[in-house]
Formats: structure tokens, C-alpha cells, sequence
């Protein structure tokens, strides 16, 4: 068991093993009730990355809200719902299109019970990354993004961006790299890395959010830091 930078437990999906049974929840807030993405085609998104996962998508439940509840994200009876579905499907994972709160996270596992497991597209794709991506490939994938004939890009069913949020993402995933391979070349550790590669000016941070921030930052850090030496052993 790993955790994500969310705190959400997620299993190590081994690609060899039987699928695992997962059970998909999409909420539809009224505010969005115009947008040009429908709730079933986010959905549809979503079930391909959980099949990518490693995740086997044996059902969907849907609602919607004029917004989320504080507690469960979802409403009471729909909770219930969930909570039998998943039962008679044998379902382990509960995974939500939407992004959740630790709170959230926290409060559905326990209404669930059982050992059940709650993940959002957030995580999902995060676990995805983990297993199959270094950031090369990221910088490849975020290449071709740029490239598509499309304006609009879909996050779930939060709000739509465009393509100039590609550019920033790009530039400090390069820009990160290109300093920690200058530092390991130069011999500096994992550690001198952390406290040497200064924190890029590429997004805002919130008000609240430093901590979290700064904690992801470190594991990118160390992530890169080791798929740079893992590489350049290979090399030799």
C-alpha cells in the first residue's frame, strides 16, 4: 500500500494480476448544467483511465446537486446506494470523477466500510503517472497536447481550461528537471537537491496550501533525482 500526495491509499495495481473491481461515481452540480461536457462523457474519460489503472468498471452511479454535501460529497440515500452497488458487485474501489477533500475521503471510507477504498480522478491519475510515466514522457505527452487541434481541455467535470494552462505545467516540469541533472552531475545528493532547486515561480500558490505544496514539490524532486541516476546507470 502507497499513498498518494492526497493521502489517498491507493494499491500498487500490478498490470498481471486479475482487474480489480471498481464502481464509478459522477455528480453533476446544477451550476454546470450548461456546459458543452456532459456528465456521461467525463465519465466515459474516466472509466478509461481506471481501465489503465488496472481497474475493472463494473457499474456507475450518478447525481445531481445543487453542491456538494460538506460531509460525504454526495447525498444521504445516494450514499446508500453506492454502499449496496458496490456490495452486490463485489466492488473494493469507489471512484469518484470528481476531485475530493481528505475530509471527504476520510468521511465516504468510513460510511462505505469494509475495507473499501475511495479515489478520485486526481489520484487516479497520479497512480497512473506512478506507474507508467517518468517525466520525460510527461514532457512528450504535454507536447503533444500542445499540438492537438483542440482549444478546450477537460479537468473531469470541474471547469474547462485552455491550452495556454499547458505551457506554464511544461515549462516547470523542463525547468525542474534541467536543474536537478545539472546538480547530480555536479554530484550533489537527493537531500542537496531538495534544498537546492528553489521553488518556480510558474503557478500561484493559495493562501493554506504552502505545506502541501512544498511536500509535493520534495517528491518530484526525489522522484526526478531518481530517474535521472537510474537512467544514466542504464547509460553505462
Amino acid at each position: 500500500m502507497r499513498k498518494t500526495a492526497k493521502n489517498q491509499n491507493i494499491d500498487t495495481l500490478n498490470t498481471e494480476a486479475a482487474p480489480e473491481p471498481a464502481l464509478m461515481v459522477g455528480v453533476q452540480l446544477r451550476s454546470g448544467l450548461d456546459s458543452r461536457f456532459s456528465l456521461d462523457d467525463s465519465l466515459r474519460e474516466l472509466e478509461l483511465l481506471g481501465e489503465t489503472a488496472g481497474l475493472e468498471i463494473v457499474g456507475e452511479v450518478t447525481q445531481t446537486l445543487p453542491m456538494p454535501n460538506s460531509r460525504t460529497y454526495v447525498g444521504r440515500g445516494k450514499l446508500e446506494e453506492i454502499k449496496l452497488l458496490a456490495e452486490e458487485l463485489d466492488a473494493k474501489i469507489i471512484l469518484f470523477d470528481d476531485e475530493l477533500s481528505p475530509r471527504h475521503q476520510r468521511e465516504l471510507e468510513k460510511e462505505l466500510g469494509d475495507g473499501k477504498q475511495v479515489i478520485d480522478r486526481t489520484a487516479l491519475i497520479l497512480d497512473i503517472f506512478a506507474q507508467h510515466a517518468n517525466t520525460l514522457a510527461w514532457l512528450e505527452t504535454l507536447q503533444r497536447i500542445k499540438e492537438m487541434d483542440v482549444e478546450v481541455i477537460v479537468p473531469g467535470t470541474g471547469a474547462p481550461g485552455g491550452k495556454e494552462l499547458i505551457d506554464p505545467l511544461y515549462q516547470y516540469l523542463a525547468e525542474m528537471r534541467r536543474r536537478i541533472l545539472e546538480l547530480f552531475m555536479e554530484g550533489a545528493s537527493r537531500r542537496e537537491c531538495v534544498e537546492k532547486v528553489g521553488m518556480l515561480d510558474y503557478f500561484p500558490i493559495a493562501k493554506g496550501q504552502e505545506g502541501e505544496v512544498t511536500l509535493r514539490r520534495r517528491h518530484s524532486i526525489e522522484r526526478i533525482y531518481t530517474e535521472i541516476r537510474v537512467a544514466l546507470r542504464k547509460r553505462r
